[in-house]
């Protein structure tokens, strides 16, 4: 007699379509975590780029604020660099007023894709 080989039902293992399924499902996973992943990188480089402007605007803005009140202009810079963060355009405009001799000081900082920071301060005489 031949030995007929029959599969027991209680072996452990997956069929073919449950394979598949399991894959199809995994697929869908992974290219949702990387459209997410591709979104948070995005919205770093921004935090990123809007922390170098702000510090570019607060040192200039300190800078300023280290002159004496006689000394201080309006000045445009265009296309600088610091400490590896590259800039579009750096606009400090300062502005008398007579009345009380108060100097009010904006610094604007602009990066290469229009992203722009703006600081204000007023200086007394």
């Amino acid at each position: 007699m031949k030995a007929t080989k029959r599969r027991n039902r209680r072996e452990s293992g997956f069929t073919m379509v449950e394979m598949i399924a399991a894959m199809f499902l995994l697929t869908i996973g992974l290219m949702s975590l990387a459209g997410v992943l591709a979104t948070v990188m995005n919205r770093q480089h921004y935090s990123q780029t809007v922390t170098n402007l702000t510090t570019l605007a607060q040192t200039t803005l300190e800078n300023i604020k280290t002159q004496s009140y006689a000394n201080i202009t309006s000045s445009s810079e265009v296309f600088g660099s610091i400490a590896g963060f590259k800039y579009s355009q750096l606009q400090v405009t300062a502005t008398p007023n007579a009345a009380n001799d108060l100097l009010t000081i904006v610094v604007v900082a602009t990066d290469h894709t229009g992203l722009s920071v703006s600081l204000q301060t007023v200086v007394a005489k």
